[in-house]
């Protein structure tokens, strides 16, 4: 993970880093549930391409102002800064909100999306940090 290596946050003199931060996840179980997530969000993304049906704007402007909302990050200015501070792209993003709508859309579906369009674990270590993030 690009981010290991970078502070996110301290107590008191105490700089906890990404490392640390995953390996709490992967403690607490909270990463495999992540995994679990980004896995299902790519099975979602195979089965539209799939089958063409494929998320329109409206959807996905949805939401992003949600996310964006949510965050505070109103202004282009802002959104464009919060994604350098994370080394994000804004492709990477729009995937990310992409999953996470396709997810919604077919939760009742997900166990037969999933095993219908298996994903291979390097697919889902190619994105998780967007998902984590």
């Amino acid at each position: 993970m690009a981010l290991a290596d970078e502070p996110f946050f301290s107590v008191g003199a105490t700089r906890y880093l990404g490392a640390h931060v995953v390996a709490a996840g992967r403690h607490w179980g909270d990463w495999t549930r992540l995994e679990t997530e980004v896995g299902d969000g790519l099975a979602c993304v195979a089965r539209a391409e799939d089958t063409g049906e494929n998320l329109d704007d409206r959807e996905l402007d949805a939401a992003a102002m949600d996310f964006r909302y949510a965050r505070d990050l109103v202004s282009q200015e802002e959104m464009e800064s919060w994604l350098a501070a994370w080394s994000l792209s804004v492709e990477d993003w729009t995937e990310y909100l992409a999953r996470l709508v396709l997810r919604r859309r077919w939760a009742a579906q997900l166990e037969a999306i999933v095993r219908d369009y298996p994903v291979d674990p390097d697919q889902i270590e190619a994105v998780i940090q967007a998902e984590a993030i």
